[in-house]
């Protein structure tokens, strides 16, 4: 287990993130990497593609479409098995 934190460090640090909903809308496997799914999450104003390892943790990955889950919008965009993640699922 992490050592405790104390409130206003945690504030701090949340401070920084820009976590908002965003609705998936689509949602693949990637072949290489069964557990890996590359999806694609609409904010309103403009979509964010990510990769994720959800694809270990639901067996019918397109149950996910349509659905409402929070992202880290403002981590640096990163390739993940070929692909530019340009956010994180909660």
């Amino acid at each position: 287990m992490k050592a405790t934190i104390d409130f206003s460090t945690f504030v701090e640090s949340a401070n920084k993130l820009d976590i908002r909903f965003g609705q998936i809308t689509e949602i693949e496997r990637i072949p290489k990497n069964k557990k890996m799914v590359k999806l694609v999450a609409n904010f309103g104003d403009f979509n964010r593609t990510l990769v994720s390892n959800l694809g270990g943790k639901v067996e019918d990955v397109s149950t996910l479409i349509g659905k409402m889950y929070p992202f880290i919008l403002n981590l640096e965009p990163r390739e993940l098995n070929g692909i530019l993640s340009e956010a994180m699922i909660l």
